[in-house]
C-alpha cells in the first residue's frame, strides 16, 4: 500500500450505529492531518452494493457485502475500470465473524489486496463492569433478597455477608484476550486477594510469559485443569471451529465439587443449551449470566427464559458506541495516511 499524506481519499460510512457519520466527520475535522486528506460520504445499508471509496466504515454483515463484490471486481476488467480500488476496510465490531467467514468462503484462500481492521480496544471497561456487576449481586445476594422483599419477610441472617469472603473466590477467564485482561485487573483492583486463573487454548503449560498476564496467576490449555479451581467461569472465546461446544455434554461435571456461577460475554456458540440447563439442575454450575446465545435473539420457546438459576441480558454487555468506534478509526487513519501499521488488523484465520 502506498499512501501520502498529500493525497486526498474518499471514505464511505455506513453503519446501524446512530451517530456514527456524525463523529467521525466531526473528529476528521478536528484533526489537521485527517480534515486535508479524508473527504467522508455517508450511505444507507441499501448503498452498500455502489459505493466507490478508498475506504469503507461498516459492520461487520455489509464489510462481508463488500468483499464480494471486491471478489467480483477482481474478476471483472469492467468493474475495476469504473470503480476506485478499495484500500481498507474499518469494521465497526469488536467481533468480525461474518466477514472471516465470507473470506473463508473463497475456495482459492487469494491474498487480499486490502486491509482490514476491527473496532478493538473500546470493549474491556465495559464488560469488566458487567461482570463485577453480576459478581456482586451474586455475592450480596440481591436476588434473594428481592424474594424475601416481596415475600415481606425481614431475614438477616438469610442475608448476611462478610466482604472478606470476596478474596477467597477464584475466578477463571476463558480467553485471555486485551479485554479478558481488562476484567482480571478489574477483579484483582476490587478483590486485591482473590485468584484469577486463565485458559489459553494455544499456551504451552510453564512456558507463557507471565509479564503478559500481569493479574493472572495460573495460565494453561488443560480446560479441565481451570474449571475444576473455579468459583466463577468469565468466557471472553471467539466463535470458532475450536469453541464450539467446548463446555459442552458432560464437560462441567468436573465443575460439581465448587458449582461455580458461568458467565459468558463472549459467544453463544461454546455450550448448548440442554448442557447448561443439566448442569444448573445437576448443580454442576450454581447459577449462569448469560449476555450472548447460539441464535439471537434468543427464541421464546427456550427454556432458559424460565429457568430460576439463569440470568438473561441481550447482547447488551459491551456495545460499539460513534464516539468510541470514531476514535479507532481515526487513529487508525492517521497510521494509514502516514504508512504505519494500523492497530486491530484482522488475522483471517482466527475469529474475534
Amino acid at each position: 500500500m502506498t499512501t501520502t499524506t498529500t493525497d486526498e481519499y474518499d471514505v464511505f460510512v455506513v453503519s446501524k450505529i446512530k451517530g456514527l457519520p456524525e463523529a467521525i466527520q466531526n473528529m476528521v475535522e478536528s484533526r489537521p492531518l485527517l480534515k486535508d486528506s479524508l473527504q467522508i460520504s455517508v450511505g444507507n445499508p441499501n448503498d452498500i452494493q455502489n459505493y466507490d471509496a478508498d475506504v469503507i466504515v461498516c459492520d461487520p454483515p455489509l464489510c462481508a457485502t463488500v468483499i464480494q463484490n471486491q471478489r467480483l471486481k477482481k474478476r471483472s476488467r469492467i468493474l475495476r475500470q469504473k470503480t476506485k480500488e478499495i484500500q481498507w476496510i474499518q469494521s465497526t465490531f469488536t467481533g468480525v465473524e461474518p466477514l472471516i467467514a465470507e473470506i473463508q468462503n473463497e475456495p482459492e484462500q487469494e491474498e487480499l489486496t486490502y486491509t482490514i481492521t476491527r473496532t478493538g480496544g473500546i470493549i474491556g471497561p465495559s464488560m469488566a463492569n458487567y461482570c463485577l456487576t453480576w459478581i456482586l449481586a451474586v455475592e450480596r445476594k440481591l436476588f434473594e433478597a428481592k424474594a424475601l422483599q416481596q415475600q415481606r419477610e425481614w431475614n438477616h441472617e438469610q442475608l448476611s455477608f462478610r466482604a472478606s469472603s470476596l478474596n477467597d473466590l477464584t475466578f477463571a477467564i476463558l480467553g485471555l484476550t486485551a479485554d479478558g485482561l481488562y476484567i482480571a485487573s478489574t477483579l484483582k483492583e476490587n478483590f486485591p486477594k482473590c485468584t484469577v486463573i486463565g485458559y489459553l487454548h494455544n499456551v504451552l503449560d510453564g512456558s507463557y510469559d507471565a509479564s503478559s498476564f500481569p493479574d493472572v496467576s495460573y495460565v494453561s490449555n488443560k480446560l479441565d485443569d481451570i474449571l475444576v479451581r473455579s468459583d466463577y467461569i468469565i468466557s471472553m472465546l471467539p466463535n470458532n471451529e475450536g469453541t464450539t461446544n467446548l463446555l459442552s455434554g458432560l464437560t462441567l461435571q468436573i465443575s460439581k465439587k465448587r458449582s461455580p456461577v458461568f458467565i459468558n460475554v463472549g459467544r453463544g456458540n461454546i455450550i448448548d443449551e440442554p448442557s447448561l440447563i443439566r448442569g444448573l439442575d445437576d448443580n454442576w454450575l450454581a447459577a449462569v449470566v448469560l449476555d450472548v446465545f447460539a441464535v439471537e435473539p434468543l427464541p421464546q420457546y427456550s427454556r432458559l427464559w424460565d429457568h430460576p438459576n439463569v440470568h438473561i441480558t441481550p447482547h447488551v454487555a459491551a456495545l460499539s458506541f460513534p464516539e468510541d468506534v470514531a476514535i479507532v478509526f481515526c487513529d487508525n487513519a492517521e497510521s494509514f495516511l502516514q504508512e504505519k501499521t494500523m492497530k486491530y488488523l484482522v488475522e483471517y484465520n482466527q475469529v474475534y
